[in-house]
């Protein structure tokens, strides 16, 4: 117990240091760290090291030894803002794919571990599809989990795997961890993903990735249809349709036009 909360005090430390910067100040000492944190300069100068060394900060001995943030932040900070922003750029692609495919129209991100749809636009078919915003699932979960775990590194994908075993959902549900991480190489491979009844009985999603900041995959954009209606010259034109809405998503949060 002792130690979980002297790990948040040093946390709360390193935070501290981090706020001192600002653009009045990109740069400090440190002495100067030392006098305006208020700690003692031993503390300040262990978390610069291990900040240092996980790129949050950057020691300038050239530029009069100082300290400066590192670039980690602004990697991370570009991932914060294409996930924030995903709905509010995505908005009218959605509603010009859904007025297109005339079918029901999911984006989803993975948050604490878990598939979240974010924003949709739902069909009147006589099949409803279940799509509650803000109800997690498996981080693998239908045609649009499977896209983000494909993006993922190996390591998080067996994390990932171990905290939520596959489990049988509908008769084809796909349970073998090999099969879905072959899979998963595939889809890194194609840009996208056509599943057929895993998740909900008689539904086909059809999903792609949206990329923000640094080409990273931060969300992802299905159409989900009646298998009924899911014949294979209708899956191509909705995939043609919601690749070219996937990109033109990802180009407004975050990725280079060419």
């Amino acid at each position: 117990m002792e130690k979980y909360i002297y790990s948040v005090g040093v946390l709360d430390k390193a935070f501290t240091i981090f706020n001192l910067f600002n653009r009045q100040d990109p740069a400090l000492t440190l002495d100067e760290i030392t006098n305006r944190s208020g700690f003692p300069k031993s503390t300040v100068f262990r978390i610069l090291r291990a900040s240092e060394k996980n790129g949050f900060i950057r020691y300038d001995k050239k530029g009069g030894e100082v300290y400066r943030l590192g670039l980690r932040f602004l990697e991370l900070g570009g991932v914060a803002y294409s996930t924030t922003s995903v709905r509010k750029q995505a908005a009218v692609y959605l509603d010009s794919l859904f007025a297109k495919v005339g079918a029901t129209i999911l984006v989803g991100i993975i948050r604490e571990d878990q598939l979240f749809y974010i924003d949709k636009r739902e069909s009147e078919s006589i099949l409803r599809i279940p799509s509650f915003i803000g109800v997690g699932h498996p981080p693998y979960y239908g045609a649009m989990g499977n896209v983000l775990f494909a993006f993922m590194k190996t390591s998080e994908q067996q994390r990932l795997l171990e905290l939520f075993p596959p489990q049988t959902i509908t008769r084809k549900t796909e349970t073998d961890i090999r099969t879905i991480l072959a899979r998963s190489r595939q889809i890194r491979e194609s840009g996208y993903f056509v599943e057929r009844g895993e998740s909900m009985e008689g539904v086909v999603g059809i999903a792609a990735p949206i990329r923000g900041h640094n080409d990273r995959v931060v969300a992802a954009l299905g159409v989900f249809l009646p298998e009924f209606q899911a014949m294979e010259t209708r899956v191509k034109e909705i995939l043609r349709e919601l690749q070219t809405a996937s990109l033109a998503i990802s180009r407004e949060i975050g990725i280079p036009r060419y």
